[in-house]
């Protein structure tokens, strides 16, 4: 993410030299004194000084404490992302996790939201994880963030769930997040959980669904074999048929597709 740092254009820039003493600085003076410290990339820093400037800002109802009040926790949430990422790298995962929601806290910039899930994963709290990663998912997608980057938080989700052959979990999900149907490969894993509920039907719509909203480029071997597998389970040999003749002979599935017909007498 980019970082955005949003600017104190109130007049109290350059008012000579700052009292050092930490109780007489203002709360304008901690803010931009943080604001520096942030272009710096003392991230730590940064926070702990926006922390003092919103402190001093809390219960002042001038309209000057009220704007450094908004633009100290927009800034912190900003700093405890850019923090939290360098906690993430060096392996202080329990210190980033803290990090991100203090960000949070202060501001919900969406960002923060994908910090929390990846740090759950890199716990180990795959359970947790998944819930964060279906929440980040949304809330890039409120921020109209490109498909793609919101789909691949959708997707850390649905894996974490196929892998925990979660099948009820894996419907819940797509019923509350309908964007995650965009992808071929999370469709895929509703037509699998429904096929797993022996509801045949209803797979086979997602199914359907995961072949023709695949990429053209994309191998479509595997949806295809089972929307043939699911017409064959409700005892339609000849959608069967024609599902297995539908995939491309450079496809990994195409052997079996071509054992699979002579099987059925195609």
């Amino acid at each position: 993410m980019k970082r955005i740092i949003f600017s104190l254009a109130i007049g109290l820039l350059g008012l000579g030299t700052l009292v050092q003493a930490q109780d007489e600085r203002s709360a304008a003076d901690l803010y931009n004194e943080g604001v520096e410290k942030l272009k710096a990339q003392g991230y730590q820093e940064a926070l702990d000084l926006f922390d003092l400037a919103i402190a001093k800002s809390e219960g002042d109802t001038s309209s000057t404490a009220q704007q450094v009040l908004d633009l100290a926790k927009k800034n912190g949430a900003s700093a405890a992302y850019s923090l939290g990422n360098e906690q993430r790298k060096a392996k202080q995962f329990n210190e980033a996790l803290a990090t991100f929601k203090k960000g949070l806290e202060l501001n919900e910039l969406y960002p923060l939201y994908s910090g929390i899930a990846l740090t759950l994963s890199d716990l180990g709290k795959e359970a947790e994880a998944t819930q964060a990663f279906l929440l980040t998912g949304d809330k890039y997608l409120e921020a109209e963030q490109p498909d793609d980057r919101v789909i691949s938080f959708y997707k850390r989700a649905f894996n974490n769930l196929f892998k925990a052959k979660n099948w009820n979990g894996i419907i819940e999900s797509a019923e509350k997040h309908p964007k995650s149907l965009d992808d071929a490969d999370i469709t895929y894993y509703v037509a699998k959980a429904y096929e797993q509920k022996k509801d045949y039907k209803k797979a086979l719509i997602f199914a359907e669904k995961a072949t023709t909203s695949a990429p053209e480029a994309e191998d479509r071997g595997k949806y295809l074999m089972l929307e043939a597998e699911l017409y064959t389970k409700l005892t339609n040999t000849g959608k069967a048929i024609e599902s297995y003749k539908k995939i491309d002979g450079s496809s990994k599935y195409a052997e079996r597709a071509q054992y699979m017909i002579k099987q059925l007498g195609g």
